[in-house]
């Protein structure tokens, strides 16, 4: 499919989106290659250095953002919304080995995230690590491209901002905010949905705004990474032009730092449970120890079993709905589970499965669907 093809199809599937932006993250990130892959005021960071001696690597916590960074102005969609897309950067994380050297791209663009139909070669691109130091100054290609690339020894996560000096076509390029997650082989993973897995709602409220977070999931995903000392990988089929607002969002509602992984307009075309199956499958080529997964989708449960990994659902079920048919269908998809599957109704279940061992069969939730089936068969 061709650039023009794929602004097409997106322009058709995400009419309401458009309206959404005009009114008011394939580039997956760090998945495709081992050493790492990619995802504006020009002023670096001004937080404080994180020290080895204050945190401890593998829990240092998200920098605090820079002025500029925060805007969610980084994208617009199709027809007339192309004009008022304002030149932005991708980078994307990096989730690598000890020893190995993370090789990010770092693009400067307009458009669909890894998708442009521009691009600014000649701009100068300053990255600075999280307490403000510069470590790399480079002009982009004539594609609007630069690499960077260091080495990791140790494991930890390491926090970037790429900047771009001076402004572009006369607008301001927000920085880029980054991160090179470094782990053993055998670290253990979870692999966490967003939408409407720690996300509340679906994803045109998250497109419009006003998105929040399941009650409780913060505090459990944060005593995945403390206590158990997981790391969580946000894996989402969200296009890659929602990387950067899906980072601010996870910092923004205390989610702990962790790799995130996103398609682009040729994955959400394809559908969440292929995207989903075929990342976990190249994650495990490098990284063997993926011991969770916690997703809303019927698919999702099946792109973690194929890859044996312990499947957590907490499935979009809206109880008071009043329709037969959807209670059918629901009833039809949890009975077609395995009864391993943990299915939670919320983070406060999910919180006593893992923690405290207690198990939630799919089987559990047939009773209460079959009497909403009942109800509605003999009427009113």
């Amino acid at each position: 499919m061709n650039r023009v093809s794929l602004l097409v199809a997106c322009a058709a599937g995400l009419g309401l989106v458009v309206l959404a932006l005009a009114c008011g993250g394939r580039n997956v990130s760090g998945t495709n290659e081992p050493a790492g892959s990619p995802g504006g005021a020009a002023t670096l960071s001004t937080s404080p250095p994180q020290t080895p001696e204050a945190v401890e690597p593998l829990l240092a916590d998200w920098p605090e953002a820079t002025p500029g960074e925060e805007s969610d102005a980084s994208t617009g969609i199709v027809s007339d919304v192309l004009a008022k897309m304002p030149p932005t950067l991708l980078v994307s994380d990096a989730f690598i080995q000890p020893g190995d050297t993370a090789r990010i791209p770092v693009r400067l663009g307009r458009g669909f995230g890894s998708t442009t139909f521009k691009t600014y070669g000649g701009y100068t691109v300053a990255v600075a690590d999280a307490g403000g130091k510069e470590i790399q100054r480079e002009r982009t290609d004539q594609d609007g491209r630069l690499v960077f690339e260091q080495k990791f020894e140790k494991a930890g996560n390491f926090f970037f901002r790429a900047a771009v000096d001076g402004r572009v076509e006369e607008k301001d390029v927000r920085p880029a905010l980054f991160c090179v997650y470094v782990r053993a082989k055998d670290a253990p993973i979870a692999i966490c949905d967003l939408d409407k897995t720690l996300v509340k709602s679906g994803f045109f409220r998250v497109v419009v705004g006003g998105a929040e977070p399941f009650d409780h999931a913060a505090d459990v995903v944060n005593r995945l990474v403390k206590e158990k000392r997981m790391t969580v990988l946000y894996l989402t089929h969200r296009p890659d032009f929602f990387a950067a607002s899906s980072r601010h969002w996870l910092r923004a509602n205390r989610f702990p730092p962790g790799p995130l992984y996103t398609g682009d307009l040729a994955a959400l075309l394809t559908g969440s449970g292929a995207f989903k199956a075929e990342e976990i499958a190249r994650l495990k080529q490098r990284f063997a120890n993926l011991k969770l997964g916690i997703g809303d989708k019927y698919s999702d449960t099946d792109a973690y079993l194929e890859n044996k990994i312990r499947p957590v659902l907490i499935p979009d079920i809206d109880w008071g709905k009043k329709k037969l048919e959807y209670w059918q269908e629901q009833h039809s998809q949890l009975a077609a589970l395995k009864a391993d599957v943990t299915v939670c109704r919320d983070w406060f279940e999910i919180e006593e499965a893992l923690f405290g061992g207690k198990e939630f069969p799919p089987a559990r939730l047939l009773g209460p669907i079959k009497d909403m089936i009942q109800a509605l068969e003999r009427g009113p």
